[in-house]
């Protein structure tokens, strides 16, 4: 019969509730009785022990069912007080509403599916585990009073609480409010090169995608606008209201669960991890991230070693430069093809893929690149360089960014506004581009303008008693009112801030279903099945806190890998000549001499038909 399909928990809830009216004398609890607890009255009320309530403690998944069935009881138990009658009809009515909006919904399935309304509307039952109407209402009731506690209960001084309470969000997220600009590149792979191996040295992009991204950073470096006027004019993540290009290149808060690429979220955490020179932050933010637990004895900055790529990696303004000024060109200045036309071999695809195509996070330094000549022989007549020689001129620009940075042994690096560094990286996931990011608030930095971490990740928005205020008062710069706005701007963000901690722990709410077991006086009278509730509860919190460790060592060591494939493929041989990378002698002989010995048979730019 369908009647099974009911919930142990609203069978196991509704019993009690029913049954007791408010003239109902109170009820002694004896050996026979599974659960005890306090009604609005006063009144203790019993839930007798029976052959249904028994098997929670043998059936699988039996102590789960029967907690959320406890949960289920207190919840509805203290909508019942008289202080919720106006919150628990607020709670009906809305629930009516969602009855109403099922139905509109199984109508609408009908005339899609050719179907009735009845059998889209049982549908709708039987994904609710529900008989009927009555039920389903029932349901959502519960559901609108669930949210209705939480709501009340977690508070703004309670999520400020959670804020930085022993494994709380900060501990277990550590996060970073970060923005970026996006730019997408094709990033296509010609045709008959390795799928394997081209993606880290054998892309192309168009001309108009080259020329985006030497606007982009020559914009940036300009020091005329700002990050955010910049991303809101450039920004290829634009992709409805909330996009980050609509909110001036705010991409918002990234913790360790954050699913951003790898490339991103962890080039960002390696930045402070490996690359500045502050020992106490880095070991802060290794502790902080869990990885001296899961890389013992310093294994990723050995790894990074290993790899070369122990220093912060680089991309020399003047290159960027360059990749504008050759975007359109594909013949040699005399106008004619160079290597038969092989597209891979035009000046925009070499210099994006020597200093763009990296999935390791770089700097954009004020430098220029002089590039090898070739020697009779048609190879390097000196070693390929990737770094380049300070430009004083890019620097001495009186509204330019580029700053000297104390935390990068006072290495110039492209700054935003504020002088945040500007970090930029080549990742992509369903799409291809390069992000320009920075951090605006550091999990690292406690105080930043006499604003703390806790203050600056508030829910409360300006105006309200707990939005934080100088001494003046006058409002503090937090993550809510970052993009300035109205309160539909500020509730909207301060939304996000709440969203984010309740999310850190998937089980925040046992908290507040504690309390009220407290409140309530709820007793669980068996033994064996309250040890067993304790045991599934710590259970599940220890198996949500490996299972995200071990999601996030997964991500690292697929990082890592990654790494490596590239740093095997972007090597250069003992004479400094790149093994897979076209030397950039190749787009300068490309304009210049298609003649050169560097494209005859054994040259560097030599391409065999």
């Amino acid at each position: 019969m369908k009647k099974s399909k009911l919930s142990f928990g609203l069978a196991f809830t509704l019993l009690p509730l029913v049954a007791v009216s408010a003239c109902s004398p109170a009820v002694t609890p004896n050996d026979e009785n599974i659960v005890s607890f306090t009604d609005p009255n006063g009144n203790t009320v019993n839930i007798p022990t029976d052959e249904i309530y028994a098997n929670y403690k043998v059936e699988k998944n039996g102590v789960e069912r029967f907690y959320n069935a406890l949960v289920e009881v207190v919840v509805r138990n203290e909508m019942n007080k008289e202080e919720y009658a106006d919150t628990k009809a607020h709670c009906e009515s809305l629930a009516r509403n969602r009855v109403e909006g099922s139905k509109e919904q199984a109508q609408s399935n009908a005339e899609a599916n050719g179907t009735s309304y009845d059998e889209e509307f049982e549908s709708i039952l039987d994904s609710n585990n529900c008989e009927d109407e009555e039920e389903l209402f029932d349901l959502y009731t519960y559901q609108e009073m669930t949210s209705a506690l939480e709501d009340e209960w977690f508070s703004t001084e309670k999520l400020s609480e959670l804020l930085v309470a022993e494994d709380g969000y900060f501990d277990t997220e550590v996060p970073y409010h970060i923005r970026h600009i996006l730019v997408n590149v094709t990033a296509s792979i010609p045709e008959g090169l390795s799928i394997s191996t081209s993606p880290f040295t054998s892309q192309e992009i168009t001309s108009s995608e080259a020329a985006k991204l030497s606007n982009v950073v020559s914009a940036l470096a300009s020091g005329n606008e700002s990050f955010g006027t910049i991303a809101y004019r450039y920004s290829d993540d634009s992709s409805g209201d909330t996009s980050s290009r609509n909110n001036y290149g705010d991409v918002g808060i990234m913790g360790r669960s954050t699913s951003f690429v790898n490339e991103f979220k962890l080039g960002i955490y390696t930045y402070d991890l490996l690359y500045q020179n502050d020992a106490t932050r880095s070991q802060t933010l290794e502790t902080a991230l869990g990885l001296d637990e899961m890389y013992p004895n310093d294994e990723i900055a050995t790894e990074f070693t290993d790899m070369g790529l122990n220093n912060i990696g680089t991309i020399p303004y003047g290159e960027i430069l360059k990749l504008g000024q050759v975007a359109n060109v594909e013949t040699s200045n005399s106008g004619a093809p160079v290597n038969n036309g092989v597209s891979l071999y035009y000046p925009r695809n070499i210099l994006f893929n020597k200093y763009f195509n990296k999935h390791n996070v770089s700097i954009i330094t004020p430098n220029d690149v002089s590039v090898p000549d070739v020697d009779a022989s048609g190879r390097l007549a000196s070693r390929e360089d990737f770094t380049g020689t300070l430009n004083m001129n890019y620097v001495n620009n009186s509204k330019g960014r580029f700053q000297q940075v104390a935390a990068l042994d006072n290495q110039y690096a492209l700054c935003d506004e504020q002088g945040n560094v500007i970090l930029a990286v080549r990742a992509g996931s369903g799409y291809e581009g390069v992000h320009f990011m920075v951090v605006q608030r550091n999990y690292l930095d406690e105080v930043v303008n006499d604003v703390t971490l806790q203050e600056y990740y508030t829910t409360a928005i300006p105006g309200e008693e707990a939005y934080p205020t100088t001494a003046d008062g006058q409002d503090k710069a937090t993550y809510v009112n970052f993009i300035r706005g109205n309160n539909t701007t500020y509730n909207t963000r301060a939304t996000q801030v709440r969203d984010a901690i309740m999310a850190y722990n998937p089980y925040i709410t046992d908290d507040m279903y504690w309390s009220l077991f407290e409140e309530q006086n709820v007793v669980i009278h068996d033994e064996t099945l309250a040890t067993k509730i304790d045991e599934y509860l710590e259970t599940r919190k220890l198996d949500e806190t490996f299972n995200r460790n071990e999601t996030f060592e997964d991500s690292w060591d697929a990082y890592i890998d990654l790494l490596k494939i590239q740093q095997q493929l972007r090597g250069v041989n003992d004479d400094g000549e790149p093994v897979r990378l076209i030397s950039e002698t190749c787009a300068v002989k490309f304009q210049e001499d298609p003649n050169s010995p560097a494209f005859a048979e054994g040259g560097i730019c030599y391409y065999a038909q």
